[in-house]
C-alpha cells in the first residue's frame, strides 16, 4: 500500500477514534451520575425489604430464571447454527463478464481494513485477500438490570478500496455486500427487573477523492426484546448505490463499514452474532461496480 493511502487511513483512523473516545468518556459520566443516585440493584433490593417484601424468594426465582434462559438460549442459537446450510456459489455469484467501456468493477484485495470502538483489527477478522471482514459478539447482561446509564457497545469495521478512474466524469457507485451469519437473542423479564436485550447491524459507504461523497446506510438486522426471545439466519446480499463525480488518475478510495450495537441488561438477557465461525460464515464485499453516467 502507497505511503499516501497510508497517511491518509491513518488521518481517517484519528478521527474516527476521536469521535468513539468522546462517546464513551460521555457514557462513563451518565453511568457515574446515575449510580451515584441510587440506580443500583442493592438500593433497589433494600427497598423491597423496607416494605416487608419478601426478598429472599425473589432472588431465588430470579437465579432459576437466569439458568433457564442460558439454557433456552442455547437452543435458540444451536438451531439457528444447525439451519445455516451453505448454499455454494449460486446467490453469492461474482459480478458478470461485462466489455462496456462506462462500466468499472473494484475486486478484491481490499487495500485495508480497521476495527473501531469495541472492535479491534484482530476482532474484525478480516481478509483483504476475499474484501471480508468475519466477526462476532456476544453480550450477557447481569444483576437484576437497574444500574442506569447507557450499556450496550458498538464495533465498527471498515473494508477499505481503491480504483483509478479512467476518465473524468459523473459514476454512480454500487457496492455489493454479501452476509452470512446467525443470531440468537433472549430476554426474560420480571416485575423486579429492569431486562433488555438489543442487536442492529448496519452497513454503509462513502468515498473520498476530492472530498467526501457519502452514500446510504442499510439496516441488515434490527432485534431489540424485553420479554421475548428470537434467533435466525442472516443470509443475503444487500447493493448499496449512490452518485459522485470524480477525476481521472486520482485515486479514489470507497469506504465499506459495518456497525454493530449489541447489548444486554440483566442477567435474563443475553444477544449473540456470528459471522466467523466457519468457512462458510462471512461478510464480503465481492465486487463494487462503478458505471458512468
Amino acid at each position: 500500500m502507497e505511503k499516501e493511502l497510508e497517511a491518509f487511513i491513518k488521518k481517517v483512523k484519528k478521527q474516527e477514534s476521536a469521535l468513539f473516545d468522546y462517546e464513551k468518556k460521555k457514557n462513563a459520566l451518565h453511568t457515574k451520575q446515575s449510580l451515584a443516585n441510587g440506580h443500583t440493584d442493592d438500593h433497589r433490593i433494600a427497598e423491597l425489604k423496607s416494605m416487608g417484601i419478601d426478598t429472599a424468594s425473589i432472588l431465588k426465582s430470579f437465579v432459576k430464571s437466569e439458568k433457564d434462559l442460558k439454557a433456552d438460549h442455547k437452543v435458540y442459537i444451536t438451531s439457528a447454527q444447525d439451519f445455516a446450510v451453505d448454499l455454494g456459489d449460486l446467490f453469492f455469484a461474482p459480478p458478470p463478464i461485462i466489455r462496456d467501456p462506462n462500466v468499472v468493477y473494484i475486486l478484491p484485495p481490499a487495500v485495508d481494513g480497521y476495527g473501531g470502538n469495541f472492535f479491534d483489527d484482530e476482532d474484525c477478522g478480516f481478509n483483504l485477500a476475499l474484501g471480508e471482514t468475519n466477526f462476532k459478539a456476544s453480550e450477557q447482561g447481569s444483576g437484576w438490570g437497574l444500574s442506569g446509564g447507557p450499556y450496550g457497545k458498538t464495533g465498527e469495521s471498515t473494508l477499505v478500496f481503491s480504483f483509478n478512474p479512467p476518465r473524468s466524469g459523473n459514476i454512480l457507485v454500487e457496492p455489493n455486500i454479501d452476509f452470512r451469519g446467525v443470531f440468537a437473542i433472549s430476554a426474560n423479564d420480571h416485575s423486579y427487573t429492569s431486562t433488555h436485550a438489543f442487536l442492529n447491524l448496519k452497513v454503509s459507504s462513502k468515498l473520498y477523492q476530492h472530498y467526501w461523497e457519502t452514500g446510504p446506510e442499510n439496516t441488515i438486522l434490527d432485534e431489540s426484546h424485553r420479554d421475548s426471545s428470537n434467533s435466525g439466519v442472516i443470509n443475503q446480499r444487500v447493493r448499496l448505490a449512490y452518485s459522485a463525480s470524480v477525476s481521472d488518475n486520482d485515486p479514489v478510495r470507497v469506504f465499506i463499514k459495518l456497525r454493530l450495537d449489541i447489548g444486554a441488561k440483566s442477567s435474563h438477557a443475553r444477544a449473540d452474532i456470528d459471522f466467523r465461525t466457519g468457512a462458510t460464515r462471512f461478510i464480503r464485499v465481492p465486487f463494487i461496480k462503478v458505471t458512468y453516467i
